[in-house]
């Protein structure tokens, strides 16, 4: 048994006015067992860092920063800090996110120690925009995800996600779930630097092995931000942005022998969505990466996304 039950993965990146926010969050957990807050802080430069270090001083029992290091990006950050984690479950936190639940933890350490047959434990999170907020269970598009998924419909649904993908900071699942599917089948199975994202390999994974269960509870707020590289209004950087995550769910589906036809809806928005990006802000790197891309696109490239190509080529 570990002598931590819950780890809690906080990550950030030039996140100073919300960090402490995020921190005290957590912190105020009511809970009857042991935590640790893993802090990834990748390499701010702004003061997050020395806020992350002043939280790390007072509460030594219970927060562990990672060493000083240059920034390494989000995946790398994060695994880092998975590869830390001493608690038999886990749960994380955005360092511009925070909980606004006090028996959070609780409740989904309790939920899972009652179903030891569920991977994980899915819960409500609550999308803050513009001043106005919605809970996930209470919108449409969010809306399957308010109940108990068997692994292979978990599976299907986060992969053919269109803009409706879960939030894994609303979750929490067992960390020897995860370390022995990377014992398995590798550990680039889940962790490569080129897909630029943690949470859809993370998700995949557990749902290979198990169902995820659900906990009607305010998880997390999801504070959606300007400055966040998915609401970039540079086509440029939204291309470079997407195509990792395009690249990520292509190797996904052979990973897993996922059948393409089944998440179909995401592999056509996406290949034509990048393709769109591509022809708007063209250079010969990005017509090379998605021409790449589209050789190896597990089903067949929409017209649109074609035509694009073929008038793209004519560009180089």
């Amino acid at each position: 048994m570990s002598d931590r039950e819950v780890s809690v993965i906080v990550v950030t990146y030039n996140q100073e006015g919300t960090i402490a926010r995020a921190l005290d969050s957590i912190l105020a957990q009511e809970c009857d067992f042991d935590f640790e807050i893993i802090v990834g802080e990748d390499g701010s430069s702004d003061g997050t860092r020395e806020i992350c270090c002043d939280y790390a001083l007072r509460y030594p029992e219970r927060i562990r920063l990672l060493p000083e290091a240059p920034n390494k990006g989000v995946v790398d950050n994060y695994f880092d800090c998975l590869a830390v984690c001493r608690g038999e479950f886990v749960a994380d936190c955005a360092g511009d996110d925070y909980w606004p639940c006090q028996e959070r933890m609780q409740s989904q350490r309790d939920f899972l120690r009652s179903n030891p047959s569920d991977v994980a434990v899915m819960s409500d999170w609550r999308i803050v925009e513009n001043g106005a907020s919605v809970l996930s269970s209470q919108t449409e598009r969010y809306r399957k995800y308010a109940c108990r998924s068997e692994g292979g419909e978990m599976m299907r649904r986060v992969m053919g996600a269109v803009n409706d993908f879960p939030l894994l900071s609303a979750m929490m699942f067992r960390r020897g779930v995860l370390k022995d599917v990377m014992a398995c089948r590798g550990v680039d199975s889940v962790r490569r630097r080129e897909w630029g994202c943690e949470d859809l390999p993370v998700i995949v994974a557990l749902s290979s092995r198990g169902p995820f269960g659900y906990l009607p509870v305010e998880a997390t707020a999801y504070v959606v931000g300007e400055s966040t590289v998915s609401n970039s209004r540079s086509e440029g950087a939204l291309f470079d942005f997407y195509v990792k995550a395009a690249t990520c769910l292509v190797d996904l589906i052979r990973i897993y022998s996922v059948d393409p036809d089944s998440v179909r809806g995401n592999l056509d928005s996406k290949i034509s969505y990048l393709a769109g990006l591509a022809s708007s802000a063209f250079t010969p790197e990005r017509y090379a990466r998605l021409r790449m891309l589209a050789e190896e696109w597990p089903a067949a490239v929409p017209v649109k996304a074609r035509l694009r190509l073929a008038f793209m080529r004519f560009r180089r």
